[in-house]
């Protein structure tokens, strides 16, 4: 799995989290129980082998310690593409969801849903780049 294989897997498996967590619990609720998790600190240093075995829904239930099996998932949301953007993103940076959300908070990324949602995603990777470097 070449690097970009691997980013998109990772964006692909935090998209996932993202939506189903979201549709459950509000950001203020669901962010601090994300970067409080075990589970997602493993993933933040899983090699591409290890992420073979990982689901967005395994990992929202590893957080909430509820059944999650019942949710629906939709791609297509505004929730989906944030986590994506996300996912990608730490694992393209090699930083970490703290890093990257107080970079990029929540809020902020769902505005720029809204601008760069059909646009090329190395626009955003581009943006968090630069605030990288300041």
């Amino acid at each position: 799995m070449d690097k970009n294989e691997f980013c998109d897997r990772a964006g692909n498996i935090i998209g996932e989290l993202f939506d189903l967590g979201l549709t459950r619990f509000p950001i203020c609720a669901f962010g601090p129980q994300l970067l409080g998790s075990e589970a997602v600190r493993s993933f933040e240093n899983c090699s591409p082998d290890e992420m073979e075995d990982i689901s967005g829904a395994a990992l929202l239930h590893d957080i909430v310690r509820s059944d999650v099996s019942k949710m629906a998932l939709d791609k297509s949301s505004a929730e989906y593409w944030c986590g994506y953007v996300y996912g990608y993103a730490q694992k393209y940076f090699g930083c970490t969801f703290g890093e990257l959300l107080s970079l990029l908070p929540f809020d902020e990324m769902y505005v720029l849903h809204e601008k760069y949602q059909s646009e090329d995603l190395q626009m955003v990777m581009d943006l968090i780049q630069k605030r990288l470097k300041r």
